[in-house]
């Protein structure tokens, strides 16, 4: 009985240590700088042939988003998108605290990394290549740059 009661305890340490794990790990763990925000997810919805690439983004310091800067997102081709939907989050006294950005995506835009040119700076948005298995309606989250 002690021992069955021991490896339990373990497995659940393991299993806590693993959620934790998951759940404070960063998106990147080196986002640059001077893109000024960070990824905190990003979600992958399925609209017919096409997906949706929801980006959302949080600030990493005192300084705002440059507005008068283009956002685009870079494939893996060289295509340079520019985002169908901005959302900005924040208020007058802190700025623009989060940012979100919505891509309209051809499965082929998925055909290898994928990088957000945000301010002066780039951020890794996914690192795999090939379309994530995603259901027509449903989105999917993801929490690190390893899809």
């Amino acid at each position: 009985m002690k021992r069955r009661t021991l490896l339990l305890l373990l497995a659940l340490a393991v299993s806590v240590a693993f959620a934790a794990w998951q759940w404070l790990r960063p998106y990147d763990w080196s986002p640059d700088p001077a893109a000024r925000y960070h990824i905190v997810h990003a979600a992958v919805e399925r609209d017919h042939s096409y997906l949706w690439l929801n980006l959302f983004l949080e600030r990493n310091d005192q300084v705002s988003h440059d507005l008068t800067k283009p956002v685009l997102l870079l494939t893996a081709d060289g295509r340079e998108l520019e985002p169908a939907d901005t959302t900005l989050g924040g208020d007058e006294k802190s700025g623009t605290d989060a940012l979100g950005f919505r891509f309209w995506l051809q499965e082929a835009d998925f055909s290898g990394p994928l990088r957000l040119r945000l301010n002066d700076g780039t951020l890794l948005v996914r690192k795999q290549s090939g379309t994530p298995g995603v259901n027509k309606g449903t989105p999917r989250y993801f929490t690190s740059s390893n899809w």
